[in-house]
């Protein structure tokens, strides 16, 4: 008995030790049977509203909203450069857009009273003398703090269920994951709120003058860092994905993904997203002054084994792990990428997506210098990623499609796992975009899917994928092409598509300014952009035409289609227009409403000739005028 008596009193002794003592092995269960049951009820919430979504949606909506949007478009149909997009009457609405004003004010207001709460709770422990250096709050506190975090998950779910649109849903392990970013011990940013406002209210606490001026830093750096990290984008995403962790969650669609994860892969997911840069770079900010003042605080005040685990080694340990594993572990994340941008593009979540663009490609300035020291491989210029990001996506597929059936037309034999240099350029050109990431030059366009440099010659049904795919993406609305060579026809197969695809500047420029380059409207796209251009009156505002060789019968054709469009901006500067192709613009102009602005230098018009002449006469009495660049 004795015996009995001296092994547990000495277990006793070990885990107080380390903080868990009686009262702590009376509330684990209690904490636990929260988190139990919070995940049980918000499934069952997400699930409910899932299947009474799924429910509701008609058969024929089902057939004709792809997961996501554009799947259905198949090999055949682009083989003659045209993408049949869905009408009108047929698609289903497009999503409100989740803009990054809207999140902001969210992770902002749910922040302020998480801040609120704990400051609440450690004043409290200060106040009756309960706070201590072994386990920081009262358990009792630790239950409520759980309490109100588990309240805020399900009220999401339900905020979430009631208003999900129909045909979406979510998968069976939403609320899971969404638990472990939101609530999860050294996961959430919740529980480093925490811990940092424990830390100050340490300090506060001691008799040591010089330790309150300590606190009270700690708690002023804490609110600061975090104001300063909602004013970007980039790290919205992060803090979003923790205070509003079920409002971030991806819906799918009525139609299952290319391919589901497998549990090992959802693991892996979970682990990448705290190991990313962009959280590598948060605790780094927010970690190294709070643990500098808790060396200051541990060599004043003394040893205190909460103090050194939450402020010195857990946060060396994330940051050490981040750093030298995640490069390795993106590699096999390429089909939760593809699913997680399908279903934000979806949605039309644009914080979701820039989350993504922060995972995949940002990278700090020394990490990079000194991953290359070491001999690593940059993980932003994995192009085998990407690849098989593309290859996994519903969204980008039509676009990998169109480019292997224009090879298998021309007789290239293909085989199975081939990687084709200008597919893989287009694809990251678009995942780019579409994630809001600053492109090759450092241009941070976060609204413009641009292409630079490519042979697009006989691509016609490629132009028309990635007109389709800019057409998707909501906070896309405009498109570049610059520096690339094309025919006619594929000039053609692009404008066929234009009236659907809601742009607001489209650019199409030849390749050479010198040599003004071998790209040509023709025609065959001239008719073809007439014919488009008085459906875009809703939408397109800035057309750029440059270095394509438009001569005079494609000017003649454009000419036509002034009177019925609503652009207000159009150059076509660096062409061949001649007398003829400026007198038909000027007699075309006389009947146009909305043109502001005219470019039409660099072309074949003499300084004071009739057709010139013409041109400016028909802007000054235009009314109101057009200005005129020549």
């Amino acid at each position: 008995m004795n015996s009995s008596n001296a092994t547990e009193s000495h277990v006793d002794d070990v885990l107080q030790m380390v903080g868990i003592d009686r009262r702590a092995q009376e509330h684990l269960p209690v904490l636990a049977g929260i988190a139990g049951s919070t995940l049980v009820l918000g499934t069952a919430i997400l699930q409910i509203a899932t299947w009474r979504s799924f429910r509701r949606t008609p058969p024929e909506r089902a057939r004709l909203e792809p997961d996501p949007v554009g799947a259905t478009t198949t090999g055949a149909g682009i083989s003659d450069g045209h993408l049949t997009m869905p009408s009108t009457q047929q698609s289903a609405p497009s999503p409100v857009p989740v803009s990054s004003q809207r999140r902001f004010r969210q992770v902002l207001a749910v922040f302020s009273c998480t801040v609120g709460l704990c400051m609440g709770v450690t004043v409290a422990g200060i106040a009756d003398s309960t706070l201590s250096k072994e386990t920081g709050l009262l358990w009792e506190s630790y239950v409520l703090l759980l309490s109100a975090a588990c309240l805020w998950m399900l009220a999401q779910a339900s905020v979430a269920a009631f208003v999900l649109e129909s045909g979406r849903g979510y998968p069976p392990t939403a609320f899971a994951e969404a638990m472990f970013s939101g609530v999860c011990p050294f996961v959430s940013d919740s529980f480093d709120t925490l811990k940092d406002v424990l830390f100050g209210g340490l300090c506060l606490q001691s008799t040591k003058v010089g330790l309150h001026v300590v606190g009270w830093l700690s708690w002023v750096y804490l609110i600061i860092f975090h104001l300063c990290l909602m004013c970007s984008d980039r790290f919205v995403a992060d803090l979003a994905a923790s205070h509003l962790s079920v409002f971030s969650i991806a819906t799918i669609g009525t139609s299952s993904p290319k391919s589901k994860l497998s549990w090992s892969e959802k693991l892996k997911v979970l682990i990448a997203k705290q190991l990313t840069p962009t959280k590598r770079w948060m605790l780094l900010v927010e970690n190294v002054p709070q643990a500098g003042l808790a060396v200051i605080y541990l060599a004043v005040e003394g040893g205190s084994v909460l103090v050194g685990l939450l402020n010195l080694g857990v946060p060396a340990a994330q940051v050490l792990v981040s750093f030298f594993m995640f490069p390795r572990l993106q590699r096999g994340l390429a089909k939760s990428y593809a699913q997680r941008l399908d279903s934000a593009i979806t949605d039309g979540d644009r914080t979701l997506a820039h989350k993504l663009g922060c995972e995949r490609y940002f990278f700090s300035v020394a990490e990079a210098k000194l991953f290359y020291r070491l001999g690593f491989e940059l993980h932003f210029d994995n192009e085998d990623l990407d690849w098989n990001i593309a290859n996994e996506s519903r969204l980008l597929e039509p676009l990998i499609d169109a480019r292997f059936t224009q090879l298998s037309d021309n007789g290239h034999v293909l085989v199975e796992g081939d990687v084709d240099p200008l597919a893989l350029s287009i694809c990251r050109q678009c995942l780019m975009s579409a994630m809001l990431v600053a492109d090759a030059d450092g241009i941070h366009n976060t609204n413009v899917l641009r292409w630079y440099s490519e042979d697009l010659r006989g691509q016609g049904g490629l132009l028309a994928a990635g007109l389709n795919f800019a057409s998707q993406v909501l906070w896309i609305d405009q498109l570049d092409i610059i520096d690339c060579e094309l025919e006619a026809e594929d000039a053609a197969a692009l404008f066929r598509n234009l009236a659907s695809a809601k742009l607001r500047h489209l650019s199409l420029r030849g390749p050479d300014p010198e040599n003004r380059g071998s790209a040509r409207l023709g025609q065959a796209g001239a008719k073809a952009l007439a014919h488009a251009l008085p459906d875009t009156s809703h939408s397109l505002e800035a057309l750029v035409l440059n270095f394509l060789h438009i001569g005079d019968a494609e000017a003649v054709i454009l000419a036509g289609a002034l009177p019925s469009s609503h652009i207000t901006y159009l150059n076509l500067s660096f062409n061949d227009i001649e007398d003829a192709g400026a007198l038909a613009l000027a007699g075309g102009l006389q009947q146009n409403e909305t043109l502001q602005r005219l470019f039409i230098g660099r072309n074949k018009l003499e300084h004071r000739g009739e057709g010139l002449s013409a041109l400016r006469d028909a802007c000054e009495k235009r009314q109101p005028p057009v200005r005129l660049d020549c």
